[in-house]
């Protein structure tokens, strides 16, 4: 395992990965293995933690640093994502009732999930700025997004079968 594919999934763990490798060997370089990086010039207890972390035991790293969070699970981070939505930017159940009565969350969460989001459109009634922000950003960022926006879908079509 190279410490530049912690990058995407664990950047906490890169974050600490390069800079044990910075106070360990004096330089920064992601290609090289966790191996390379730590192991062999590592003596502390830090040692296991990277054998661990290099076999692909990324909780020992959480274990080890107690005093770090563990990362949330793709549930956790959908439902503050649409708590922000609601809470943040006022995007409650019933401005969508009023708003986006035909799919057009659902136009956005799918069109999120694309390689290059905006190329087939968004729904007209979307303000052009938040839609360039949410389509740029990367790719597990635009999956939480999309993840909210079918919640609040479920939630729209909740409060209609109610109503």
């Amino acid at each position: 395992m190279k410490i530049k594919d912690l990058k995407q999934d664990h950047p906490l763990i890169y974050a600490r990965a390069l800079k044990h490798q910075k106070d360990q060997v004096g330089i920064i370089d992601d290609e090289k293995s966790l191996y390379d990086a730590f192991l062999w010039r590592d003596t502390t207890e830090k040692a296991d933690l990277w054998i661990e972390v290099n076999k692909g035991n990324v909780n020992s790293f959480y274990d080890f640093y107690a005093d770090q969070p563990k990362p949330l699970t793709g549930v956790e981070l959908i439902a503050k994502e649409r708590a922000e939505q609601i809470e943040k930017h006022g995007k409650t159940v019933e401005k969508d009732c009023l708003h986006n009565k035909n799919k057009e969350l659902i136009t956005v969460a799918r069109e999120l999930l694309t390689t290059h989001p905006g190329n087939m459109g968004f729904p007209e009634n979307w303000n052009r700025s938040q839609v360039h922000k949410i389509a740029s950003k990367p790719y597990k960022e635009r999956l939480i997004v999309a993840g909210a926006l079918i919640a609040a879908e479920i939630d729209r079509l909740n409060a209609h079968t109610q109503s």
